[in-house]
């Protein structure tokens, strides 16, 4: 029984040496590999894959860009500016038919209703409530790769206190 004991015990002994060789081995070839991508890589401006970070994703997300419309001064101040900058003062019923008080920033005042068209982004008024005024607005934008597009946006335009 003497000798199986310390014939396992020098089997434990040459196994966690040679897995420590192994794993020495291995640990200095990967240093040989950084340096190696280091040295190819210099010139680059990507970095090495060994350095890459795991919580990044492997597809680039781009946010859509909106293109930036220009202000034409040959346009109607209710369409020169955007919805936002517009200022909701009442609602008047004319019979039927609600309409929105609306001031823009040049401080012209006009009474729109559904169909009027408002803003920048070439804005349709839809619906007129108590509150204020639904808007169906185009939004111009790049995709990923670069062609442009037109998005259909509703928009608010409510009340709000000065």
């Amino acid at each position: 029984m003497k000798g199986g004991a310390h014939g396992i015990r020098k089997g434990l002994i040459s196994f966690l040496l040679i897995s420590l060789w192994v794993f020495v081995s291995h640990a200095q070839e990967d240093q040989k590999t950084v340096t190696d991508f280091k040295t190819i890589q210099e010139g680059s401006t990507q970095k090495p894959l060994v350095n890459r970070d795991p919580f990044r994703p492997f597809i680039k997300i781009f946010e859509k860009r909106e293109v930036e419309a220009q202000i034409n001064k040959s346009l109607p101040p209710i369409k020169r500016y955007p919805l936002e900058q517009f200022r909701l003062v009442g609602i008047v019923w004319v019979g039927e038919q609600p309409k929105a008080m609306v001031v823009d920033p040049e401080k012209n005042t006009y009474f729109l209703g559904v169909g009027d068209e408002i803003g920048s982004k070439q804005g349709k008024i839809i619906e007129v409530r108590e509150s204020g005024i639904m808007v169906e607005e185009k939004k111009y934008f790049e995709d990923v790769f670069g062609q442009k597009k037109v998005e259909t946006v509703k928009s608010v335009l409510a009340f709000r206190e000065e």
